[in-house]
């Protein structure tokens, strides 16, 4: 009777969840899946019971994403929080977020994986909305700072120096204190546009990521006693200038991390593109982090999770192959061809330490 009250109350929580509930065996394919999967699908439990998952929901340029998330929760290495699109009954796709758990026998034998998801594409069409109204005010006000109040430090620099110049021959000293005053308007000009840049460093040409990207390794050689190193063989273009931004301020941030906690004597950014994605990777050779440490310190993980998550992209932060740390961010490239909406379902997110 326990067992039974038991029983019965699991199968409750799994119907009335409004979360996914889906079970596989080791071979990816469906066991049994909960109400709220079949409302959003579309299918029937009894239809789905030994299709092969991936073949079935998953896009196919994900399959041999997640087929080795699957091997590795078979092996005993559950993942939490990957982040991909299914494909629901009308063909179009779902961003999901999931969490998995190996189902082991008596034995301790893995005999299947259990997963919950949560729906986030309307959270994500929200976020990037909310976003974007964000992005276009910074880039009104960085127009403004460099066209308005820039000019207008452009004029008044430019009657300082006339002034200047008309007061050399009667009055030297007078002369001398008016060229000062010009010299501190071109300061204020310097730091206008700096901050101008700042607000929106990358620009709306699609080279302007590489373009942006040489100019801070080179600031970092200036400033920084490790060597750094800019790779970028093939040339990548970026339509899209919101993710061209992104990417290049988790290049800047996983730089000035690697700058100031790594110890590391080498660091490499680099940028390339493959079959329509961009793959940003920071590498360093330094002391590296235990996982303790980048979540306490936070060492700005919140800030590129949140950039990343703002373009769909995938962030991954490992040990490198021989020592330090390498962060990796693979953004989907805009497509002239294709629609803002498609761009989102074709892209995916997952943010893993």
């Amino acid at each position: 009777e326990s067992l039974y009250r038991e029983h019965e109350f699991n199968e409750q929580i799994i119907a009335i969840s409004n979360l996914i509930i889906l079970q596989l065996d080791p071979k990816g394919r469906v066991v049994r899946c909960n109400r709220y999967f079949e409302k959003l699908t579309g299918w029937q439990s009894e239809e789905l019971r030994g299709k092969n998952w991936f073949t079935t929901f998953i896009p196919e340029r994900e399959q041999e994403r997640l087929l080795a998330v699957l091997e590795e929760a078979v092996e005993g290495n559950p993942s939490h929080g990957i982040v991909n699109p299914i494909i629901v009954g009308d063909g179009s796709e779902r961003l999901i977020e999931w969490h998995n758990a190996p189902l082991k026998d008596l034995a301790g034998t893995i005999t299947g994986l259990l997963c919950t998801g949560t729906d986030i594409t309307d959270r994500r069409l929200l976020e990037q909305e909310v976003l974007n109204s964000a992005e276009d005010e910074r880039h009104r006000t960085a127009r403004d700072l460099h066209d308005g109040l820039g000019s207008l430090f452009t004029g008044i620099g430019l009657r300082t120096q006339a002034l200047a110049n008309a007061c050399a021959t009667c009055d030297p000293a007078l002369a001398k204190d008016v060229t000062r005053i010009s010299e501190l308007i071109r300061e204020a000009i310097r730091e206008v546009n700096g901050i101008a840049r700042g607000m929106h460093p990358v620009g709306t040409n699609p080279k302007d990521l590489v373009v942006t990207l040489t100019r801070l390794i080179t600031q970092a050689n200036e400033s920084s006693p490790a060597t750094c190193r800019f790779d970028c063989d093939d040339p990548v273009l970026i339509d899209d200038p919101q993710t061209a931004n992104h990417l290049y301020t988790i290049a800047q941030e996983a730089l000035n991390n690697a700058i100031k906690y790594s110890r590391a004597e080498h660091i490499t950014v680099s940028l390339k593109e493959s079959t329509g994605f961009v793959v940003l990777t920071v590498e360093d050779d330094g002391v590296g982090f235990d996982r303790q440490h980048l979540k306490s310190k936070g060492l700005g993980l919140h800030i590129m999770n949140y950039r990343a998550n703002a373009i769909n992209a995938s962030l991954v932060i490992k040990r490198a192959k021989q020592r330090g740390m390498s962060l990796s961010c693979t953004a989907s490239i805009h497509r002239p061809n294709s629609s803002p909406e498609q761009d989102r379902r074709d892209q995916d997110a997952s943010y893993q330490i």
